[in-house]
């Protein structure tokens, strides 16, 4: 990974932000620690809240989920959960019927800046019906658009 700055003269955002790569790896007993090559660039995003990570079995951006998988048989209470690197570590989820129908709208926390460990037990209401779509996105800070959207479709048996 190459880090440049912005030459004098050019113009740039007034914020603390934190670039990052998320590389998966095969398991390993060994230590993994991460070093900047450059002495002006010492800080290197870290996973927070878990020591070891699991499989992703979806995600899009700055979230990664390790479950519910997607296609997976889910009770009225499953868990989900995975990492997260979003504004505020603010990750939205929705749980919808297949045809688009609101059941349940709700938030966790991972991280910003770090890739942060997030955890819910999500409730189905009692009526919940076979077919289910797991939304999942944060709000833009700039707007309030809903930015990387995507979704698990479920089963609910």
């Amino acid at each position: 990974m190459a880090l440049a700055e912005p030459e004098d003269d050019q113009p740039v955002t007034q914020a603390l932000t934190y670039p990052y790569d998320l590389v998966v790896t095969e398991p390993t007993d060994l230590e993994v620690e991460f070093r900047s090559a450059v002495d002006e660039w010492p800080y290197i995003p870290i996973l927070r809240g878990i020591d070891y990570l699991q499989p992703i079995v979806a995600g899009r951006g700055g979230i990664q989920v390790f479950a519910p998988a997607p296609d997976s048989t889910v009770s009225s209470r499953f868990p989900f959960h995975g990492i997260s690197n979003v504004f505020e570590g603010t990750v939205n989820y929705r749980v919808e019927s297949a045809g688009g129908d609101l059941l349940l709208e709700e938030f966790t926390t991972g991280a910003m800046g770090d890739w942060g460990y997030f955890r819910e037990l999500v409730e189905l209401p009692a009526d919940a019906p076979d077919e289910l779509v797991l939304r999942i996105f944060y709000y833009s800070a700039k707007d309030g658009s809903i930015r990387n959207d995507f979704v698990i479709p479920l089963d609910h048996r």
